[in-house]
């Protein structure tokens, strides 16, 4: 099975989307593809989802603390 790397600057690929000529809908769904996408390679960075306790976790995630 073949695979493919690359990098993409998601802040500056967001940026063109909602500055394109795509209908708002279609924008809203590229964004929002870009954001889940961001999500999942930030769970698989810090070995651990959203407010997971894990013994694996490799770093913090920026949310807000719970008091």
């Amino acid at each position: 099975m073949t695979q493919l790397k690359f990098n993409l600057d998601m802040d500056e690929l967001t940026e063109q989307i909602l500055n394109s000529n795509l209908n708002a809908a279609t924008k809203g769904l590229a964004v929002a593809i870009f954001n889940a996408y961001m999500e999942a390679e930030r769970d698989a960075h810090v070995q651990a989802k959203t407010r997971e306790r894990s013994e694996e976790r490799q770093d913090m995630r920026n949310c807000e603390l719970e008091a």
